[in-house]
């Protein structure tokens, strides 16, 4: 018996019946693997940003404890400034030597009476800066009259300071109780102003900026406490106009406003879509192999 060879049209036409029920199918994976493959890359950068907002959080827990560690120092001293208003050169020198031992980052500490700065601890390399009147220099005084206006402390700086290195100081204005002092509306005469000199990477050190710097990228912003409106003085300006995730660090009389993300930039593709991939894969050519 001779039978005739199958042609391809042939072959063809047999299997559409085949084809056209495995459209249907094919279609069907196609499509519920893309709501997948969003809703896992949606997660994967959520997870991304929580991990972010985790280790900023540490940070900046960090930060804010070393700061206000060091400027409750400064407190202590205000105390035994207003019990003592007439206090000597050597009594400053006494108790500012006592608190910077219990410091690591405070490089020098300074008494203005009035606006003008008269004791420096410790002495030696500061000798210049005693006699100096804030209100006579026009860059400084802004700041200082901020301080005594509003009678609380704030941050100013960074700057770059005489004696090398960059610091910010945490300047506390000092007000002496009086006769006519009223709770809530007269907080007595004022007498002067406490500066403390900080050591600005000692403390981001101490915080853990630099071992965070190894897994993410981290900006620091709001120079003289202004926060967003300040400049930028850790890090790179531009990760601010990226999409980072931004936390606020609070000063005393203001804020510094710190970014980070991921070291490599933020991943759009979990690695689990290659596995949703295959695994769609190996689903659909069961599918083929059975219905055939």
């Amino acid at each position: 018996m001779h039978l005739d060879p199958i042609t391809p049209r042939q072959r063809v036409t047999k299997n559409i019946p085949f084809i056209v029920w495995l459209l249907p199918w094919a279609l069907f994976i196609i499509s519920a693997l893309f709501p997948v493959e969003w809703s896992e890359n949606k997660r994967f950068l959520d997870s991304q940003h929580e991990t972010v907002v985790r280790q900023l959080s540490t940070l900046r827990a960090k930060l804010e404890a070393e700061l206000n560690m060091e400027l409750l120092l400064a407190r202590s001293i205000i105390v035994d400034v207003k019990m003592n208003t007439d206090i000597t050169e050597e009594r400053f020198n006494t108790i500012a030597h006592h608190f910077m031992k219990s410091s690591k980052h405070i490089k020098n500490i300074g008494l203005a009476k009035d606006t003008v700065l008269t004791y420096v601890y410790p002495r030696e390399g500061n000798e210049k800066a005693i006699g100096f009147n804030y209100r006579d220099n026009t860059a400084q005084w802004p700041a200082v009259r901020r301080v005594i206006e509003e009678r609380k402390t704030v941050v100013a700086g960074p700057l770059n300071l005489v004696q090398g290195g960059v610091g910010i100081i945490g300047r506390t204005p000092i007000f002496i109780k009086n006769s006519r002092a009223v709770q809530g509306k007269n907080q007595g005469d004022y007498f002067g102003l406490l500066s403390v000199v900080i050591n600005l990477p000692g403390l981001l050190k101490s915080a853990g900026l630099a071992e965070a710097d190894s897994v993410l990228k981290i900006s620091i912003r709001g120079k003289d406490g202004l926060g967003a409106g300040g400049d930028c003085f850790y890090g790179s300006e531009d990760l601010f106009d990226a999409d980072p995730v931004l936390m606020k660090v609070s000063l005393p009389g203001g804020h510094w406003l710190m970014a980070g993300e991921p070291l490599g930039g933020w991943e759009m593709k979990s690695p689990r879509v290659n596995y949703y991939r295959m695994a769609a894969i190996i689903i659909g050519l069961i599918i083929i192999i059975l219905a055939y």
